[in-house]
């Protein structure tokens, strides 16, 4: 919503059947009144598919792969990511693969750094021998004494998530209210390209825990469903 008048400019929705299952994902312009695309989800199996590829899950539904094409180099150009989960339940590594290189050789590689039960830190690099390099950083900040209640997996580099964000078990989210992502990108030498911090402040909880509403402000997170200006949250309970 706006922030000086509340009026709504875009939403984001995931709907929810009976089973708790998501059924569908639609991005609606608020302030033109138009549904910019609406997109059933697709089960078989172990497969969910999304808009832009398909999720391979674990028998208990948390997300072990993504698969999707490209096309945008003239070639097609498959992009498998493959997510691997600590002992905890934490999302700890991340690592995607193209089929324009050696089977099983990752091209990126992304870590996770968990802390009192929140994400602090991903880094991301490219791993081609020869070729390692840094490719982007994330340094997340919390208020330790606010808790939220299962809130949105926030990953700040999952673009392929973005989408069907709401619907991934991703394993455990954080505990505590997210504060502040700053987010630096690198060049093709590996040297620093920009950096762009993104804080959340002013948050509205419903008696129970749930965060209702907040404001973000700064650069807008590019892989996240969060969107600079008055954030407003409504959920699916079962």
């Amino acid at each position: 919503r706006d922030t000086a008048t509340r009026t709504g400019l875009f939403s984001f929705l995931t709907r929810f059947g009976t089973n708790g299952r998501a059924n569908s994902v639609e991005a609606y312009d608020s302030v033109s009144g138009t549904s910019l695309f609406d997109f059933p989800f697709v089960y078989a199996g172990d497969t969910l598919r999304d808009l832009n590829g398909y999720f391979l899950l674990e028998a208990s539904g948390r997300v072990r792969s993504f698969v999707t094409t490209d096309t945008s180099a003239g070639t097609m150009e498959t992009i498998r990511y493959d997510y691997t989960y600590d002992a905890n339940g934490y999302l700890s590594k991340k690592e995607l693969f193209s089929s324009l290189l050696p089977l099983n050789t990752p091209l990126v590689r992304f870590t996770y750094t968990w802390a009192g039960q929140n994400l602090t830190a991903v880094e991301g690099r490219i791993v081609v021998v020869g070729f390692e390099r840094m490719l982007f950083k994330s340094a997340l900040e919390y208020d330790p004494s606010q808790t939220v209640k299962n809130f949105l997996p926030v990953f700040p580099e999952a673009a392929e998530a973005t989408l069907s964000i709401m619907a991934l078990d991703l394993g455990k989210k954080s505990r505590n209210l997210l504060k502040q992502i700053k987010t630096s990108t690198y060049n093709d030498a590996g040297m620093l390209d920009e950096t762009l911090t993104t804080m959340i402040s002013d948050p509205y909880f419903s008696s129970d825990g749930y965060l209702l509403e907040c404001t973000v402000s700064g650069d807008e997170p590019a892989s996240l469903p969060l969107f600079v200006g008055r954030n407003v949250f409504r959920y699916h309970c079962r």
